[in-house]
Order: C-alpha cells, then sequence, then structure tokens
C-alpha cells in the first residue's frame, strides 16, 4: 500500500522517497553553497538586490502609466484636430461655394 509523504504528494510505494528527501533538501543546500554572502537577512525579498529592483519596477511602472496617459491624450488631442480640421474645411467649403456663385451670378448678369 502507498503511502502519501508530506506535501510532495509521492508515494513510498512508488520509490519517490528519495526524491521527496531530495526535494527537500534542495534548498537547504543552495541556502549552504551560497554561503552568508547574499545580503539578505533569511526573509524572502528584504534583500538589499530585492528592494533596489523593486524600487525601479515602480519606477518603470510609473513612467509606463505615464507614457500610456500621454499617448491617450496624444490620441484624444489628434482627435480633436482632425475635427476642428473637418470644421475648417466645411466652412471653407461653404465660402468658396457662395464666392463662386457670386462669380457666377456676376458673369451671368455680364452677358
Amino acid at each position: 500500500m502507498s503511502i502519501p509523504i508530506g506535501e510532495a504528494g509521492v508515494y513510498a510505494g512508488s520509490g519517490g522517497v528519495v526524491v521527496a528527501a531530495a526535494m527537500k533538501l534542495l534548498p537547504l543546500l543552495f541556502k549552504k553553497a551560497n554561503g552568508k554572502n547574499n545580503s539578505n537577512n533569511g526573509k524572502p525579498g528584504k534583500a538589499e538586490i530585492c528592494i533596489k529592483r523593486g524600487y525601479k519596477i515602480g519606477e518603470h511602472d510609473l513612467v509606463i502609466k505615464q507614457l500610456c496617459a500621454n499617448m491617450k491624450e496624444y490620441k484624444d488631442d489628434a482627435k480633436e484636430a482632425r475635427r476642428q480640421d473637418m470644421e475648417k474645411a466645411e466652412v471653407a467649403r461653404i465660402e468658396n461655394n457662395a464666392i463662386l456663385k457670386n462669380i457666377f451670378d456676376k458673369l451671368d448678369d455680364l452677358k
């Protein structure tokens, strides 16, 4: 009969005892191999490099959010500029039609 061992989910009958033991011992072995020069105080995420990278990620996140806001503002400004250009073009077309109508009316009067 197989018996589950710990959180690894391996069974004694399947030969997984060695694997389970190795899985549980690997973090300890790596910790010993790295020595004490890793500048963390035993608390995950509290190493100086983690803190520096966290600040850098925060800065990059802020810059990316600002770029996205600027792009949205730029697109909105471009839409507004196109709308204003279309309005100006419509006004110019109406004025040109009125001027041409006057010109053609005067030409017809000259006949």
